[in-house]
């Protein structure tokens, strides 16, 4: 089910009324004089609305694909309990990773 909402996600098509949207505010922020102050702090909402929309996307790519290492890695301890691999894999992880990291930051699988 993962797999299938990264999918869409990545494929996901900008809505045309957004698209025609940016253009405009594009077009008329070229065409502005600077007198437009309003009109400039709303075009900078706008492409900091895209910004923030474009980095949720990349934090659920990457936990994606650090649980899918993570279910990779997983697979070379078949020979053991699944708690106990969970565990050797929970302390790799977490010695790869700045000391400073709470546990709460890190992605459990």
């Amino acid at each position: 089910m993962l797999k299938r909402l990264v999918r869409e996600m990545s494929t996901v098509v900008p809505r045309t009324s957004d698209l025609k949207e940016r253009e405009a505010l594009e077009r008329a922020s070229k065409l502005g004089n600077g007198k437009n102050m309003f009109f400039d702090l709303y075009f900078q909402i706008c492409n900091a609305e895209k910004l923030e929309e474009d980095a949720r996307f990349e934090v659920i790519i990457s936990y994606y694909f650090f649980g899918e290492g993570l279910e990779k890695h997983l697979v070379q301890y078949k020979h053991l309990e699944e708690h106990e691999a969970r565990k050797k894999i929970n302390n790799e992880v977490k010695d790869q990773l700045p000391k400073e990291t709470s546990k709460a930051a890190i992605p459990h699988h």
